[in-house]
């Protein structure tokens, strides 16, 4: 299992960041590698809420669809995943602080087939990638 964790504070209020946070079909303006993105219900995220994207990670594209198993306004998102090649959970909290919002963004992922031999490899591009996109949402909500 591959767990990947990273907080960062963005200069907006937890309801601003939660608010764009919680419109999966924002994900393709911040994360690096979404192609697609697809909410049902649109516009409305609650427990149950399920979300379809495409991705592109190490060369591949990657098609997963996820599904809201844990909703709490202001405070926290939480994803697993129901179809795809990786199973996964991950999620963002949210907590006010002094400047903002710190968002600690969360991952995990367990591996199959020939990426089971990589892990560590996998991992680190992960992280990478989750600390790029934090700073993506971080310019993006500060302008």
């Amino acid at each position: 299992m591959i767990k990947v964790e990273h907080s960062i504070v963005v200069p907006r209020s937890v309801d601003e960041v939660f608010s764009f946070l919680s419109n999966f079909e924002h994900d393709p303006h911040w994360q690096t590698g979404i192609l697609e993105a697809k909410q049902t219900p649109e516009g409305v995220t609650l427990v149950g809420t399920t979300i379809r994207q495409v991705r592109k990670f190490l060369g591949r594209r990657l098609d997963y669809t996820g599904e809201v198993i844990d909703y709490e306004e202001n405070k926290k998102i939480w994803v697993k995943s129901i179809s795809g090649p990786y199973p996964f959970e991950g999620g963002y909290a949210l907590e006010p602080v002094d400047g903002g919002t710190k968002v600690t963004f969360l991952l995990s992922v367990q591996p199959r087939g020939i990426i089971r031999f990589t892990q560590s490899m996998v991992a680190r591009e992960l992280k990478k990638q989750m600390e790029m996109d934090s700073s993506r949402l971080r310019d993006l909500l500060k302008a």
